[in-house]
């Protein structure tokens, strides 16, 4: 039961994120091409990481008793430093990788199915 909730999870989650961040660079933002959708993607995602380190590692598992499980106290903390720089590096390691893929799908997308490609043969760049 729990695996099956974890699935479907993250089949239905990480389909959602992806349209959430290419939904908010490229058609509520208006980026057009690879770098302005890359830095604006880079920059959701970097927020998101920046949130999710303060907020939700440092200040609501480290210093609330939302996350103390019984039993656990000698464990505390339950995220230590090192594992906070670790996921803060891969976090942003991971999401400039992230952001040159969606934005290179978006841009390669964009340049076969806008006519683009025939302007630039043409010569008629604009």
């Amino acid at each position: 039961m729990v695996v099956k909730i974890i699935i479907e999870g993250v089949l239905l989650g990480i389909p959602l994120y992806f349209i959430f961040i290419l939904v908010s660079t490229y058609v509520v933002n208006g980026a057009r091409g690879f770098w302005p959708g890359f830095w604006q993607m880079f920059a959701i995602l970097s927020i998101m990481n920046l949130i999710d380190r303060l907020f939700i590692d440092e200040y609501w598992v480290g210093h609330t008793k939302a996350w103390e499980i019984p039993g656990t106290e000698d464990l505390k903390p339950y995220i230590n430093r090192k594992d906070k720089i670790g996921k803060w590096l891969m976090g942003t390691v991971g999401f400039a990788i992230l952001s040159a893929i969606l934005s290179g799908i978006h841009s390669a997308d964009l340049y076969h199915t806008s006519g683009y490609r025939s302007r630039w043969r043409s010569g008629t760049r604009q």
